[in-house]
């Protein structure tokens, strides 16, 4: 007869998982007799490790049973939970080598662990057993019909249901299974993990109160003692912004038309009083549908009024270059990604040297930190402006559509733990009612003097 481990104990014995309140709160739900649990948290306080830990407690404990595993994609439930599973049963010696492959362990026919694929609800079909465990990381993430599929599978007396995510999208299965009443809730934020609690890394990998500090320079700015909305750490004020709601707090945040940009920000930027200086402009070409061509130029930290071309006619683009070039903006950066770098080459022609811009490209790195790193170069220019935003650099022009585009950009909810994307243009078009031509603008015009900076840097001239 098989000996009984409570979860809790299998963790922290056969496990060597250190302990604390909120991490052990799903194992006990478990021994309670829960058997459809949430677990909505922040970034890096543990959440994977904690499923894989149940995962494994349930295959190693139980002689009848399924453990059906999935992610938001293929590369998240092959690396991180079932990376976590792994490295996990290695180090307790779980299980012999011929048992295990990447993304399956079985011990018998009656007895295995699986990853399903995320992209196909067949493969989360035809499971039976005496005894199931569903394990579900980065839940928001994951389609409807996959998890459809998985809890038809769950037709037993012996039924556990876990999902552990980030409060990313209201728009996703867990968001109204919260509100159904009908299933143990556990929310763990950054604030209650011993590290922050203590100042002390007694949980090494995990969240600490400098990557907090990081976080909340990178995704808020400080205010005034006890401003509506604001949270404390470390005797600072921050604003509770909906990345510091789903990342740190692991909150959902109900003020959904927040974007990355604060609209406050961009707003209290035409009270200040900028220095003229380097004149750059930034170019976002007409094409994928859009009618016109948006030029932002700025003197110094000024912005000046947009110009706009309504032509998909690249010769008609290039003569207001030009014309804007003899005037003094001869830093520029235009958007290349829809026109295969066709006007660039055209302007050289006409003695005029242009930063070629692909916004999928690499970033240059210069907006990285420790716990940020950044995908591409939109993220980069966005939070390039956003920076300078922050340190009252900028007098942004009084333009309705460039506020109401640039607060509506937001980070992508699907940002793989420390790499940040932002989300795709047609989420912003859809949210929006039309692409955010002037808020690229105006964000390529400031990237400008970054790629002119980095092109002598590296003595191209």
């Amino acid at each position: 007869m098989q000996p009984i481990i409570t979860p809790l104990e299998f963790a922290k014995d056969r496990l060597g998982l250190i302990m604390w309140d909120k991490f052990s709160a799903l194992f006990k739900a478990v021994e309670a007799g829960h058997r459809r649990i949430l677990v909505r948290s922040a970034n890096g306080v543990g959440k994977t490790t904690a499923l894989a830990a149940l995962c494994n407690w349930k295959l190693s404990t139980h002689k009848e049973c399924i453990v059906l595993t999935t992610s938001s994609s293929e590369k998240q439930v092959r690396h991180n939970l079932w990376g976590e599973i792994r490295k996990q049963a290695s180090l307790a010696n779980l299980y012999s080598a011929k048992e295990i492959t990447d993304t399956r362990i079985k011990l018998d026919e009656k007895r295995f662990m699986l990853a399903v694929n995320p992209a196909k609800p067949e493969s989360a079909q035809g499971y039976h057993a005496a005894s199931i465990l569903i394990a579900v990381d980065e839940a928001t993430g994951v389609r409807r019909d996959i998890l459809s599929s998985l809890i038809a599978t769950a037709t037993g007396d012996d039924v556990l249901i876990v999902m552990i995510y980030n409060p990313m999208s209201q728009d996703s299965f867990v968001y109204e299974a919260e509100r159904s009443g009908e299933w143990k809730v556990i929310s763990i934020g950054a604030f209650d993990h011993p590290n922050i609690k203590k100042n002390e890394n007694l949980v090494p990998g995990a969240v600490t109160v400098s990557s907090t500090e990081e976080r909340l320079a990178m995704w808020s700015e400080e205010v005034d003692e006890h401003a509506p909305g604001s949270i404390e750490f470390m005797g600072k004020w921050w604003r509770r912004s909906l990345e510091v709601s789903r990342r740190i707090l692991g909150q959902w945040h109900e003020d959904t038309g927040e974007g990355l940009i604060p609209l406050k920000l961009i707003t209290d930027s035409m009270k200040i009083r900028a220095e003229s200086g380097i004149k750059t402009m930034g170019v976002d070409l007409s094409g994928c549908g859009k009618d016109e061509t948006v030029l932002a130029r700025f003197d110094g930290g000024v912005q000046l009024p947009f110009l706009t071309v309504h032509s998909d006619d690249i010769e008609e683009v290039a003569e207001v270059i030009e014309r804007e070039y003899k005037k003094g903006f001869t830093t520029i950066a235009i958007d290349e990604t829809s026109t295969v770098g066709m006007l660039t080459p055209l302007l050289l022609k006409r003695g005029i040297r242009a930063h070629s811009v692909k916004f999928g490209s690499k970033p240059l790195g210069v907006h990285n930190m420790k716990h940020r790193k950044l995908a591409n170069s939109r993220i980069e220019m966005y939070y390039n402006i956003l920076d300078e935003l922050k340190r009252g650099a900028l007098c942004l022009c009084s333009d309705q559509k460039l506020h109401a585009e640039l607060a509506c950009v937001r980070l992508s909810d699907t940002s793989e733990r420390e790499l940040y994307y932002l989300e795709r243009k047609e989420q912003v078009r859809s949210r929006l009612g039309r692409s955010p031509d002037r808020a690229d603008a105006t964000v390529l015009a400031r990237y400008a003097l970054l790629l002119e900076k980095s092109w002598k840097s590296a003595k191209f001239y």
